[in-house]
């Protein structure tokens, strides 16, 4: 399957609540300080994505859960919350003809405010721009 159709699948399965949720050996999570929530970082060769779920839901933990980043070839993420209502994504995302191959570039989701932390890398050569959003 190619990148395109398995993000293009993981977001169109996400938006209706019923991604399967893959995961990698690369996986990261942490909870938010309150419990509510918890964020995944899953980092494939192919394809790097952050999910928000909410732990709450007891056997249904990973559903319903939304992507709030997504991006292609040679990405990384991590994920770190400040407070209960703010997490950052940090890591990088591979250039592709010089435009970054992000996919989902959310800032909120429902009462959490999203942060970032981005190095584009251009992997013919070195990191060469960032994207941030943090005060």
């Amino acid at each position: 399957m190619s990148i395109t159709k398995a993000i293009s699948l993981s977001l169109l399965l996400s938006l209706c609540g019923c991604n399967p949720h893959y995961r990698s050996d690369k996986d990261e999570f942490a909870d938010s300080p309150d419990g509510k929530y918890r964020a995944y970082a899953s980092n494939f060769a192919e394809y790097t994505y952050v999910d928000i779920d909410e732990p709450r839901l007891g056997r249904l933990r990973n559903w319903p859960h939304h992507s709030v980043y997504g991006c292609g070839n040679n990405g990384d993420a991590s994920v770190k919350w400040i407070d209960s209502r703010t997490l950052i994504i940090t890591g990088g995302c591979a250039l592709d003809n010089g435009a970054p191959m992000v996919y989902v570039l959310e800032t909120k989701y429902k009462d959490i405010s999203i942060k970032y932390a981005l190095k584009w890398i251009d992997v013919t050569t070195q990191p060469t721009e960032s994207y941030e959003n943090i005060p």
